[in-house]
């Protein structure tokens, strides 16, 4: 009975880290989609609007699943990101980009 609880515990962190490495690039592009409606002069302020009330929803919804998380996977998360940088740095630098 200990080891199937050890299994359900692993596969829920594994799960709620997986939906909070999709949730952080969400909000990335959420948040870079108001910047650049604040930085674009458009016509039609009805798609305007409309644009930036997704927009408002998609970071609103993205930041209440992250904190619905919980702390612990959050800064699990961000230390997981933290040591996947230097990677990504390195692989980059290798190809010449």
């Amino acid at each position: 009975m200990n080891f199937s609880r050890g299994l359900v515990a692993i596969f829920e962190l594994l799960i709620l880290l997986s939906t909070l490495a999709t949730l952080l690039p969400y909000a990335a592009s959420a948040l870079a989609e108001l910047v650049l409606l604040q930085r674009k002069e458009s016509r039609r302020k009805i798609t305007e609007s409309m644009t930036k009330l997704i927009a408002i929803l998609a970071l609103l919804f993205s930041v209440f699943a992250i904190l619905g998380s919980g702390l612990e996977i959050a800064i699990q998360g961000f230390i997981l990101l933290l040591l996947g940088t230097p990677v990504w740095y390195f692989s980059r630098r290798s190809y010449g980009n």
